[in-house]
């Protein structure tokens, strides 16, 4: 089955017909709406579909390999088991969308609204997600090996069973996401925000508490955090900053152990209480991590 796309008002072919070489100059000059169409199967590789409307489009077992989306519409719309290899997504509208099974490795997704799609088992290695928002989006079993999704936001994502060996998550929001069965190994967490996540069943070292982003945190965590940063930079320079002196990590020769916001008014020098197992479980508990 090879569908073609037509004018649902004139149900003139316009897929790189004689009279518009390009699917884009199609859709522009058709005004084309293509709504709620059926295209199972098409084959949509190569083509130009910037801006496009396909809100509730039937694409299941489509081939959009290396196709051009960029902004397009494809809210509600069933992209079942479809081919994206290599295709541009950048900026497309792709709430609520079916994309379980899909191809996307390589795919461009760049600011790509995603919220409550479903993605589970696709294949997104190596796509970019960077910006991404997937917002309550169905990811379980997904593959994402190496996948970029640099400050995507996964808020109350379900990521269960999903690959993300190498997976770029630095300042990502992964606020009450579900992370079970996953391997957080070689993931890179920099920054990223865990706070409700569910990390039960989930393969981590706990020094990913040294990358994730703590942010606020009760006064006694936070003293506790500061007195592990002064044992990097000193006791005494960290007194001296909290009377108004300079940051002790701020020419970048040290790193901070933690990233949370701290407290001047706080500082009292002393040795840290807490370590290893027992402060990883405690900022947990604070953050409501399950684990």
């Amino acid at each position: 089955m090879n569908r073609q796309i037509k004018n649902r008002y004139t149900d003139e072919i316009i897929v790189k017909s004689n009279k518009y070489p390009s699917t884009k100059i199609a859709v522009e000059k058709n005004k084309q709406n293509l709504t709620e169409v059926d295209l199972r199967e098409i084959n949509l590789s190569g083509t130009e579909l910037y801006g496009a409307d396909l809100n509730d489009a039937n694409l299941n077992d489509a081939n959009l390999t290396g196709a051009e989306l960029t902004g397009a519409n494809l809210m509600w719309a069933n992209f079942t088991n479809a081919k994206f290899t290599g295709a541009n997504l950048t900026n497309a509208k792709l709430t609520g969308a079916n994309l379980s099974g899909a191809d996307l490795r390589g795919t461009n997704l760049w600011k790509a609204n995603l919220e409550r799609a479903n993605l589970s088992g696709a294949n997104l290695k190596g796509a970019n997600l960077k910006r991404t928002n997937l917002w309550r989006a169905n990811i379980t079993g997904a593959n994402l090996t190496g996948a970029e999704l640099r400050e995507a936001n996964l808020t109350d994502a379900n990521l269960t069973g999903a690959e993300l060996t190498g997976t770029n998550l630095m300042w990502a929001n992964l606020t009450g996401a579900k992370l079970i069965g996953v391997n957080l190994t070689n993931a890179k967490l920099t920054g990223a925000n865990l706070e409700g996540a569910d990390l039960r069943k989930t393969n981590y070292n706990i020094s990913i508490m040294n990358q994730i982003n703590w942010e606020e945190l009760s006064d006694e965590l936070t003293l506790e955090l500061m007195r592990h940063d002064a044992e990097i930079c000193g006791s005494k320079a960290m007194t001296d900053w909290a009377k108004g002196g300079k940051c002790p990590f701020s020419t970048g020769n040290i790193q901070r152990l933690f990233y949370f916001n701290e407290k001047k008014e706080l500082w009292k020098p002393r040795k840290p209480k807490l370590h290893n197992m027992k402060l990883w479980k405690a900022l947990c508990k604070e953050k409501n991590i399950k684990i």
